[in-house]
């Protein structure tokens, strides 16, 4: 089987989930006997942050038809004119017609795929009208209400003539069928792969750890929420201390910097940046908090319950409702800095319902095993192309 994962945009020194996904996914299907091929298109010059096989084929369209470094005057005054009017996002697929769909085709005719597996939104309108002749897969790695509201026309287009749409959890199939009636649905999980260590959380320590792993976004990770809930008990909690672990937009990791100041948390909240160890990181915290807006899975969520665990996150996020157990693999709060303040505090002061929370989490990530979403995947990429 040839499968082509396309995902238009940067993997250079991107260290971010859906990239983590994509590259697993490739060097997997790989490493069953399938020839995979990875199309991106990337500017940045890097090298891939995760690790793809050698046998997996990497076409950077971007080299191809280079777009100018520099926007002529009169094409960027179109550009602001488009973004005036909320579409910007179709002004940019007009703009990267002439350089990604010859070259997309050109791949194609090269490669030969039997299936596509679109990764991201935002490739889905080129490859839409780059008129593949083989099955197309669109991949929804986030809340599809989300996606649909921001894709382009095209966009939506595309996803909806998807011979298959896959989505990360079973609350996101009912959108998918309401939205795209007529459109084929399917949910897939990611992978989270074993752990055969457990942090022990019966251990005594000097210090304790709120640990979170993800990048620095205000409006989706939300990392200020923590800040704030834990500036209203830190007092109580004097051995405990926040690790954030990853990196992101610079002006909120500024503005973050300030609020950990202004609540003269220096010595107990920290940014430390990104990690290629960050199991080590999971292993050494106590409890894991993640005060997402949305998420289409939750990968560091469920890696941090893979070891053991135990989580706090909002309920008015699906996929965290969805995927943690309230009272059993974690605590859910309601909306609000006070509500988190007060979870974090229940968990802080009870180490025989972290020790419980955690145990029952570890427990219930093997649904998830890589074998199994593996096994699922291969199945159906082998029914979409005999369709």
């Amino acid at each position: 089987m040839n499968i082509m994962m396309v995902h238009l945009r940067n993997i250079g020194g991107v260290a971010g989930g859906l990239e983590r996904v994509l590259c697993q996914f490739a060097n997997e299907m790989s490493r069953r006997g399938h020839t995979v091929s990875i199309v991106i298109y990337d500017n940045s010059g890097e090298k891939p942050y995760y690790t793809v096989d050698d046998n997996v084929q990497l076409f950077n369209i971007y080299e191809r038809r280079r777009e100018p470094e520099r926007i002529p005057l009169l094409t960027k005054i179109g550009r602001e004119w488009a973004r005036c009017r909320g579409r910007v996002e179709a002004w940019y697929e007009r703009y990267r017609d002439p350089f990604i769909i010859p070259s997309l085709r050109e791949v194609y005719h090269e490669f030969h795929p039997d299936v596509i597996l679109n990764q991201y939104y935002t490739s889905s309108g080129f490859v839409y009208a780059s008129k593949p002749d083989c099955p197309v897969i669109n991949m929804l790695h986030n809340e599809p209400q989300r996606i649909l509201h921001n894709a382009s026309e095209r966009e939506r287009t595309g996803i909806a003539n998807s011979s298959l749409v896959q989505v990360l959890l079973p609350c996101f199939m009912e959108y998918i069928k309401k939205e795209l009636p007529g459109t084929p649905c399917v949910w897939v999980p990611n992978i989270v792969s074993p752990v055969s260590q457990s942090v022990d959380l019966s251990v005594e320590r000097q210090r304790y750890t709120i640990l979170h792993v993800g990048r620095l976004a205000k409006s989706h990770k939300r990392q200020h929420l923590l800040i704030e809930a834990f500036a209203r008990i830190a007092d109580r909690f004097p051995q405990w201390d926040v690790q954030f672990w990853g990196d992101g937009n610079q002006d909120y990791k500024k503005e973050l910097s300030h609020l950990i100041s202004k609540n003269h948390l220096e010595k107990r909240v920290f940014l430390c940046g990104t990690t290629h160890d960050v199991l080590h990181k999971y292993l050494e915290a106590d409890l894991f908090a993640f005060p997402s807006a949305f998420e289409g899975f939750g990968l560091a969520l469920t890696e941090a319950m893979s070891v053991g665990l135990p989580v706090a996150a909002y309920r008015s996020c699906p996929a965290c409702a969805d995927l943690i157990q309230d009272e059993r693999t974690g605590l859910l709060a309601d909306d609000g800095v006070d509500s988190l303040a007060q979870v974090l505090s229940t968990l802080m002061s009870d180490r025989a319902l972290r020790i419980r929370l955690g145990k029952n989490a570890k427990e219930d990530m093997k649904k998830f095993s890589p074998d199994k979403i593996w096994n699922r995947w291969e199945n159906i990429l082998h029914s979409t192309i005999s369709k």
